[in-house]
């Protein structure tokens, strides 16, 4: 048993030792690479997202919203009466003005802050501008 495991052992190392390694000439070194030139990013800008400032931030965008969402019925109210208009006389109105005097509105609403009506009399529609 002795020889049977001697002679496993020798052939085994003679099978893995006995092999020549052909070593591949050393490759030239490569010179690193030229390193990327760094964009400079431009600075963030501050979105106002401080604690600080966050229960300012809250009401102007409430604030806006609620200006939005008024604009928004008051042209819808000036729509509908312009189709009213349409439907009852078989026209457009003139201008905006002409609700008042035929009796369809009150009085015409008040445009928020720095906008403006603008009513297109051909087709009968009429948006919210700036001034």
């Amino acid at each position: 048993m002795k020889k049977l495991f001697f002679l496993a052992s020798v052939s085994t190392a003679i099978l893995t030792g006995c092999g020549q390694k052909e070593s591949a000439p050393p490759a030239p070194p490569t010179p690193p690479p030229a390193p990327a030139p760094k964009a400079e990013a431009p600075p963030a800008k501050p979105t106002g997202g401080s604690v600080l400032t966050a229960p300012v931030d809250y009401l102007a965008t409430a604030a806006n919203a609620k200006k939005t969402a008024d604009a928004k019925i008051e042209i819808a109210a000036l729509s509908q009466q312009i189709q009213l208009h349409f439907a009852q006389e078989g026209r457009y109105p003139k201008d905006l003005n002409e609700l008042v005097t035929s009796k369809y509105m009150k009085s015409l609403p008040t445009p928020p802050f720095g906008f403006k009506f603008a009513y297109d009399a051909a087709k009968g529609e009429v948006k919210l501008v700036n001034q």
